[in-house]
């Protein structure tokens, strides 16, 4: 799944990275991947970082247990079932 284009490219601006097809897709796929069957096959999510040196690097964070995920997660449905 992309990104929306306007996310992607403010993402990559904010970086100072020139876009392309190769950086959109990897901010396309850099989110977690969730199994709520299988926890242990859930995976942490990657990013782009740029550091006080002015280079930029992919950064892993994560797997994040689920119950923190629940708590921390911006996801509609995830906040619909904090509030239920």
């Amino acid at each position: 799944m992309w990104f929306a284009p306007r996310e992607t490219e403010a993402a990559l601006s904010l970086l100072r990275l020139e876009p392309n097809d190769s950086r959109r897709q990897f901010l396309s796929d850099a989110g977690p991947v969730h199994d709520p069957a299988n926890p242990a096959a859930s995976s942490g999510a990657y990013g782009l970082l740029r550091d006080l040196d002015d280079r930029v690097s992919a950064v892993h964070v994560g797997p994040i247990p689920e119950e923190d995920r629940r708590r921390f997660s911006t996801n509609i449905e995830d906040r619909r079932g904090r509030e239920a």
